[in-house]
């Protein structure tokens, strides 16, 4: 199935999904926790919306920027939970003195935007790819199904034209949950890197190489670059998000919601679980490490020099879990220990998660000779 959407469209949907809040009614303590819940909600929305803008800023609100949007919210009591990953990538082109480059690019006003849904073959076809490298990072969580919509667009001005890509991957991720054990559930979250080398077909288009593009609506210009040493500025695929499994989720910013549940409407991740705390886990910049813009540029000669240019912008994620939640390893995997409820008879906020990681220790044990067979027959079964 293939449905052609508007810029617009796109643009709605890498605004990315909204996370819905769950309430229970609270007694004495409802204004307050109200009050803690709006906090919290605008601190990790302000820490994200400040990200993105910098995403902006640095590219100048389009041009040169380059970054991964992950989004993620993981239920541990449902069997699935919904992803939804943006790549944004902007090359730009700049001809100030003229030439042949500039005669083909400064009229250009190119526009491709097509969406396709998880029963596509070629949709298809790509789930199991990313799958197959999911299993290579040794996790055990799979695609089950993902909406791929993306646009591209070539625009020429006076003295240079930009060429931005825009890919959504919108989907739901399953098999996560390693155990379960009481009200204990240890989440795989190894498989956050969600990318694939190579050539990949959507439809009509190469979606993966962004030279494609370029080859396919300014031949003149492919063929001045190519073979150039500006070749390697379109060398990176623009499915790729390694950078948000390279990174520990212990260097990520941690926001917990102690007061997930607001005062109104009741409401449950389950029917047989309640759960009122969320866990949330912040890509970006922090006080240890400053996230800087990383800009290339190669200068070719044909019959004119002419500039093409890539800049990275920091790449942005944000991870929720329903329940309090703490990071830890398994065989060399990220994971989460998760319990649906921060408990009001737990010792105090200091000792708590040293309490919380005893448990999840006895818990990890149990499960690790487990989730060590099991991936080892998965890897198998995927050779």
């Amino acid at each position: 199935m293939r449905i052609t959407r508007h810029a617009s469209h796109v643009q709605e949907t890498c605004s990315g999904t909204k996370v819905a809040r769950f309430a229970r009614p609270r007694a004495v303590v409802a204004p307050y926790i109200t009050i803690l819940h709006q906090i919290h909600d605008m601190c990790k929305r302000l820490i994200v919306a400040v990200g993105l803008i910098a995403v902006m800023v640095a590219g100048g609100w389009g041009a040169n920027a380059w970054a991964v949007y992950w989004e993620a919210f993981v239920n541990p009591y449902d069997t699935k939970s919904r992803f939804m990953v943006t790549y944004l990538k902007t090359y730009s082109v700049w001809y100030p003195d003229g030439g042949m480059i500039a005669d083909e690019l400064r009229e250009q006003n190119t526009f491709v935007s097509e969406e396709y849904d998880f029963r596509h073959p070629d949709v298809q076809s790509l789930i199991e790819r990313l799958n197959g490298r999911i299993v290579s990072s040794g996790s055990q969580a799979r695609i089950s199904d993902m909406n791929v919509s993306y646009s591209f667009v070539l625009s020429g001005s006076q003295d240079s034209a930009t060429i931005d890509y825009n890919i959504i991957l919108n989907g739901h991720i399953t098999d996560y949950n390693i155990t379960k054990h009481a009200q204990k559930t240890l989440v795989d979250l190894g498989w956050r890197g969600l990318s694939v080398d190579g050539g990949v077909t959507m439809g009509e288009h190469e979606i993966n190489d962004p030279f494609a593009f370029v080859e396919a609506n300014a031949p003149v210009t492919a063929g001045a670059i190519s073979g150039t040493a500006a070749d390697r500025i379109f060398d990176a695929y623009l499915i790729n998000a390694d950078a948000v499994l390279e990174k520990p989720l212990e260097r990520w910013r941690f926001l917990f919601d102690p007061a997930g549940c607001s005062t109104g409407v009741p409401h449950s991740y389950s029917p047989s679980i309640y759960v009122c705390t969320k866990s949330d886990w912040i890509m970006g910049e922090s006080n240890e490490e400053q996230q800087v813009e990383i800009v290339e540029e190669e200068v070719i000669v044909v019959d004119r020099e002419y500039t093409v240019r890539r800049a990275q912008a920091p790449d942005q994620g944000l991870l929720l879990i329903a329940g309090f939640g703490i990071i830890d390893t398994l065989e060399g995997i990220e994971i989460a220990g998760v319990t649906p409820h921060f408990p009001p008879e737990a010792p105090p906020a200091d000792d708590f998660p040293a309490v919380i990681m005893y448990g999840m220790a006895g818990l990890a044990a149990a499960a690790g000779i487990a989730f060590f067979v099991n991936n080892r027959l998965l890897k198998n079964k995927q050779g």
